[in-house]
């Protein structure tokens, strides 16, 4: 599925091509995770959700923002980013972020 989800050849060994990619981005004083993934556009079978957690147990479903606006794509597949609406600091030194992949 995931496969499917982020438009990767399961018959290629395209590893890391495609899937997510994780970062820490500045923006002004504060730190925070970016995640970056192409989702397909054109098929209402999948739901992405973006998830944050301080912990790996506990998910937040509402817990990331889209920081810039879907690239047009090629009408298949676009391009998107995230960022953690909770920034990496003394209070909250460990963060994470995911995308579930999800059939409605």
């Amino acid at each position: 599925m995931l496969e499917y989800a982020f438009n990767t050849n399961p018959r290629v060994v395209n590893l890391p091509t495609g899937l997510p990619t994780v970062a820490l981005v500045t923006q002004g004083a504060s730190t925070a995770n970016q995640i970056t993934f192409t989702r397909r556009v054109t098929n209402p079978e999948v739901t992405y959700i973006v998830e944050t957690s301080g912990d790996l147990q506990n998910w937040d479903p509402a817990g990331a923002t889209q920081v810039l606006p879907a690239d047009p794509g090629n009408g298949v597949t676009q391009s998107v980013v995230f960022r953690d609406n909770t920034p990496r600091d003394a209070s909250h030194p460990k963060r994470f972020i995911r995308v579930r992949v999800t059939r409605p």
